[in-house]
């Protein structure tokens, strides 16, 4: 024979022989009528779950799909819906209740301020708030289309109020709605429209096929409706991270969607954890005889039983099967023990490296950290009260840049569009300004300690304006203030200083009690005042330590307070 066609023969024969070998070694690990499992076997390693992440982060993450990936977001999962759910709250606490601030020197911007408040509060089927909470969805997309609508008024008797010079009352027009056009029924091919050579937005494309129902269920018109072009004077566009050159913007939920999708991933793994974990690894006992027999002979009745019993646990701990027969014959005969018993046993030491629930607790806290709210967890417990208050101001940091988007687009477009509407032309300093209230009431404590304080020392600045924010920082009712001028006004507060402050003084409780009594000329207001002039809901009155004392008609003519 040819040497070369020995040698061939030779290594076919070495591979039958190792084909062989792998297959005696397969016999061994897999018997011949061993049930083939249905559920997965092996375990995915936990670094698995980046890989994926990075995968999908390029699909999910491109319009249209991520418009539709930041709702999901929104509305499934627990961490960011909280964040924002917060962050709407304290916006929409802001807009309750708002201020038209404008020139008081002017009659004209006065006049206007008062059409713009009466449009703002005269809205159809929505409030102010309604509106903020539309047009801070820009946090949750990145961005926010708001449309603008207007309306002439219904009737000559609708608006009463101040007129600008040369503008009569058939002039006017007044904000309809200011309607929210969702994030999702953009033209997913052409969102907005560019020109200008790339420089300008000048409008938006709608879908009009698209729409919620009652059961907020997409439908679709059959046939398809046509696109819906919509100018760009003709709505509000507000954005966060938003430039000339992205004006949609970037979503926070985009920063936050990794840690997001490691979440789910986490809190997958951890129910199928918790479902299949058992209370433990099955241990199986069997008599010791069985076990040789079986060994002895791998086709006796004793080996076919073990084999049927491994695969009915196996099953039973892949979840593949609740239930199994066994024999319950004890080992003697008080009935102590039992020649076949089946029991879950843990692991002794720490058999992973790596904990589920707090790698879920990170993710939820990176979300969070992204909108600036760690101090809306609940159960973190780092830190003290100081900290918890610098991470309040850090979370009002960012609610004040969302409501400071919202006020620049009104003082910016909407404003000055409606006052264009209706023949009115203001300078820069006398156009009317919008401004929200606060995100939350400063309490009175710490507002009557600083009017006293800045007062006593003859520091507090007593103009109107002044005044009036201090009042409405108080609580009070400023809306007669408005109709007073600046003298009267002046009039009122020096004569509410007069007296003798005795708010420094002991209330004798402890020795004699006047350990603060001041003594010697000292006219401080914190120190001394005996009588007070008071305003409330009667009317006004002197205010006493013990009483109080409401003036008669003779006494407001006297005080020109009529």
């Amino acid at each position: 024979m040819h040497p070369a066609r020995r040698n061939k023969k030779k290594r076919n024969n070495k591979n039958n022989n190792n084909n062989n070998d792998i297959n005696k070694s397969l016999d061994v690990i897999l018997p011949k009528n061993r049930r083939m499992r249905k559920r997965p076997a092996a375990t995915n390693a936990i670094y698995a779950t980046r890989k994926w992440t990075e995968g999908l982060k390029p699909y999910e993450l491109r319009f249209p799909t991520n418009i539709e990936v930041f709702h999901e977001m929104y509305s499934r999962d627990e961490a960011v819906g909280g964040v924002l759910n917060a962050t709407y709250a304290l916006v929409e606490n802001a807009f309750k209740k708002f201020h038209i601030k404008n020139n008081n020197s002017s009659k004209d911007s006065i006049a206007a301020a008062a059409i713009v408040r009466h449009s703002l509060d005269n809205m159809r089927d929505m409030t102010v708030r309604s509106f903020a909470r539309n047009a801070a969805t820009f946090n949750q997309f990145g961005f926010s289309v708001i449309e603008k609508n207007y309306r002439k008024p219904q009737s000559d008797k609708e608006y009463l109020g101040p007129l600008p010079e040369g503008v009569a009352h058939e002039d006017l027009w007044f904000i309809d709605k200011l309607s929210m056009i969702p994030q999702r029924s953009l033209d997913i091919s052409e969102p907005f429209i560019i020109g200008n050579e790339g420089r300008d937005i000048i409008g938006l494309r709608q879908n009009a096929s698209w729409f919620l129902n009652s059961t907020h269920a997409l439908r679709n018109w059959e046939p398809p409706a046509r696109t819906i072009n919509i100018a760009r004077n003709k709505f509000m566009l507000m954005g966060i991270n938003s430039t000339d050159s992205n004006p949609m913007g970037t979503s926070p939920l985009e920063q936050v969607w990794e840690s997001w999708k490691q979440k789910q991933f986490y809190q997958r793994y951890l129910s199928v954890g918790i479902s299949k974990d058992m209370a433990g690894m099955p241990l199986l006992e069997i008599p010791k005889d069985i076990l040789d027999r079986a060994n002895t002979d791998p086709n006796s009745p004793e080996a076919m039983l073990v084999t049927q019993m491994c695969e009915d646990v196996a099953a039973m701990h892949a979840g593949e099967q609740n239930m199994m027969i066994m024999p319950s014959d004890p080992f003697t005969d008080n009935g102590q023990g039992k020649e076949y018993n089946l029991k879950f046993v843990g692991i002794d030491g720490s058999g992973k490296n790596f904990d589920l629930q707090n790698a879920i607790d990170k993710c939820r806290e990176s979300i969070y950290q992204s909108f600036g709210a760690l101090n809306l967890i609940s159960n973190e417990s780092k830190g003290g009260y100081n900290q918890l208050e610098g991470q309040n101001a850090i979370h009002l940091y960012f609610v004040n840049r969302i409501i400071n988007i919202i006020e620049e687009s009104v003082n910016k477009d909407l404003i000055p569009q409606l006052l264009n509407l209706c023949g009115i032309r203001l300078s820069h300093k006398d156009m009317p300004r919008f401004k929200a209230g606060d995100i939350e009431p400063i309490s009175l404590e710490e507002v009557s300690k600083m009017v006293q304080r800045v007062k006593s020392v003859n520091a507090f600045l007593g103009t109107k304006e002044v005044w009036i924010e201090t009042y409405e920082k108080l609580g009070y009712d400023t809306e007669h203030l408005q109709e007073l001028s600046e003298e009267e006004l002046q009039a009122l507060s020096e004569m509410g200083s007069k007296g003798e402050s005795r708010s420094g003084e002991g209330m004798g409780t402890s020795g004699t009690g006047n350990s603060q009594i001041a003594s010697g000329g000292d006219n401080n207001l914190e120190n001394k005042s005996k009588e007070t002039l008071k305003f409330d809901s009667e009317g006004w009155y002197w205010k006493t330590n013990d009483s109080k004392r409401y003036l008669n008609n003779d006494e407001l003519s006297e005080m020109d307070l009529q």
